[in-house]
């Protein structure tokens, strides 16, 4: 059995998959001889964009999302249409990223385009006021944001947060109890944060 395989970003070009000049008409076959001459003609594919849903965004939190697709290199991404949330800018390699500055829901469309073709898909994403955890304003909560509230609730002068953020456990309050239970939920405990 023989099974063709193209290189990632390339297709088999359609009827072009032969064996003594006999058409294939799948990507595997059994050869019926044993002495035969195989030939066939590869293409570039048209991109096909799979990435269907995107994570929210936090206003004045930096955001940082890269869209992805099949197909073969260079792909440019544009916005074929809606708007992105203000603050943020599709790059023509598929990034989404900025700071957003507004709350809200946003629904628009990309395109992907090389050489072959294009794609395009709807996408939304909302923006929310703070992300409970989100000390650093990164839109992710990771380590970082331990240290830095670790820092602030010991009294140091230079560490500045955005305190709805860091309330984790949904008292007015910032304190070790904020900490401990930030610690646990990055540990992944089965710990939620606000109330």
């Amino acid at each position: 059995m023989l099974t063709v395989t193209p290189s990632i970003g390339y297709r088999l070009k359609e009827g072009t998959l032969k064996y003594n000049d006999v058409a294939i008409l799948s990507s595997s076959f059994i050869m019926p001889v044993a002495d035969v001459t195989i030939t066939a003609e590869f293409e570039i594919a048209p991109p096909h964009i799979t990435t269907t849903s995107l994570p929210a965004g936090a206003v004045g939190s930096i955001y940082s999302q890269a869209l992805a697709s099949t197909g073969s290199a260079p792909v440019a991404w544009n916005l074929e249409n809606g708007i992105l949330p203000d603050g943020l800018a599709l790059s023509t390699d598929g990034l989404i990223s900025g700071t957003p500055t507004a709350t809200g829901a946003f629904s628009f469309t990309v395109k992907a385009t090389n050489s072959a073709g294009s794609d395009t898909r709807s996408l939304s994403m909302k923006v929310v006021d703070f992300i409970l955890g989100d000390i650093t304003g990164t839109g992710e909560v990771g380590p970082a944001d331990l240290v830095r509230l670790a820092r602030y609730i010991a009294g140091h002068p230079d560490i500045s947060i955005n305190e709805r953020a860091a309330r984790v456990t949904g008292n007015d309050n910032i304190g070790p109890a904020d900490l401990v239970r930030l610690a646990r939920f990055i540990a992944g405990h089965p710990v939620t944060l606000g109330r």
